[in-house]
């Protein structure tokens, strides 16, 4: 459910959307202005967009977290402009194998196979800027530095570090409860380290 103050206009978000369809472009470039363009590629791209569960254990990740949880469609939508955005990513005019999915509804991860080609700083530059404008399209925050995000039953909750202390102290957040870190580096990290007990975290200091 999104914050009071954080209601998205579908109708501001459809009509860009709506109209690149009609003029047959991706809707990716109604999200970026041209000018941040470079590292995409313009014509004739190859899809190198990959399933997220084909990626290889090796492959380099980079995980966001949203401020609010996405709904249905809004999910649906976002991984849309995610796959476009992925088929078009270049590192020096070459294609680089990557993939991106949206977890489960708080979390956006890009990943790259750089066996296949490595990002360059150009290459991830234009992925940041992509994820900035996902912000503005979505009324929301993909770069939460300063909250934790943690599992209550099945939903992502999240609370700011400075709480934490308390809300340990108060029982909301467990020795087991499941806490996401979003320093994972790769695939297989994020496949095994991504979401682990409270108490084998750094927050064991708080039990």
């Amino acid at each position: 459910m999104a914050k009071a103050g954080n209601t998205i206009n579908s109708q501001k978000i459809a009509q860009p959307v709506k109209a690149c369809q009609a003029l047959k472009k991706s809707p990716l470039n109604c999200l970026l202005p041209k000018a941040k363009l470079s590292c995409l590629s313009k014509k004739n791209p190859r899809k190198m967009y990959t399933p997220f569960k084909e990626m290889p254990d090796h492959a380099r990740v980079w995980v966001y977290q949203a401020d609010r949880a996405l709904t249905d469609s809004e999910k649906a939508e976002m991984e849309q402009h995610l796959k476009t955005f992925v088929n078009q990513w270049t590192v020096h005019s070459k294609d680089l194998k990557a993939s991106a999915k949206v977890f489960p509804d708080r979390f956006v991860v890009l990943a790259v196979d750089e066996n296949h080609n490595q990002a360059s700083g150009c290459s991830i530059d234009a992925s940041v800027r992509f994820v900035q404008e996902l912000e503005k399209h979505y009324n929301l925050s993909l770069f939460v530095r300063t909250e934790v995000a943690y599992l209550e039953g099945d939903t992502v909750k999240t609370t700011p570090v400075k709480s934490l202390k308390q809300q340990v102290n108060e029982g909301v957040i467990k020795a087991d409860t499941t806490i996401f870190n979003n320093l994972v580096n790769n695939v297989g990290e994020l496949n095994s380290q991504w979401q682990a007990p409270a108490k084998t975290t750094w927050l064991s200091r708080y039990f």
